[in-house]
């Protein structure tokens, strides 16, 4: 699995593969997180890539009730990897990058990746202050020509 700096991505360029790809903290790779890795991995024609977090952004946004990371960084690179995603962007949430609003975000990442496909969570949300929900997403995307796609919670015995 190829792995890239969200602060080295530059603009996409002609002859780019589409991009399709995952948002989400990923934080130990439950039923609902593999969901939205197989939207990513179903589209065969798209490089097929997973967009997460050095440190979870809840250690960085609220530390005094951030109760501790459920796998390594490497623990979720190489789990990332087996499930096929073929590249990772890696974001580091500090500084600049948690005051960008998340519609921002949201075209960065369609310039800098060619993204034409993109699956999150009903319950994500991106931007400062948790601007975006993933109905802002959809719509934002649409309206860029970027098919979305948001997964509702998975539930096992009635609960997610």
């Amino acid at each position: 699995m190829k792995i890239l700096a969200w602060e080295e991505m530059r603009e996409a360029r002609d002859g780019d593969p589409p991009f399709a790809a995952a948002v989400g903290v990923f934080d130990g790779l439950h039923l609902g997180h593999k969901a939205l890795l197989r939207e990513v991995l179903d589209r065969g024609a798209c490089a097929q890539g997973a967009v997460t977090f050095r440190e979870n952004p809840k250690k960085i946004l609220h530390p005094a009730s951030f109760r501790g990371d459920i796998s390594t960084l490497e623990q979720k690179l190489a789990a990332l990897s087996e499930l096929g995603i073929e590249v990772c962007i890696l974001i580091d949430f500090s500084g600049d990058f948690s005051k960008l609003a998340g519609k921002d975000f949201l075209s960065l990442l369609r310039d800098r990746v060619n993204l034409k496909f993109l699956a999150v969570g009903a319950n994500f949300r991106c931007g400062y202050r948790l601007d975006t929900d993933a109905e802002g997403i959809e719509k934002h995307c649409g309206g860029m020509g970027v098919e979305t796609r948001v997964l509702e919670p998975l539930c096992s015995g009635g609960r997610p």
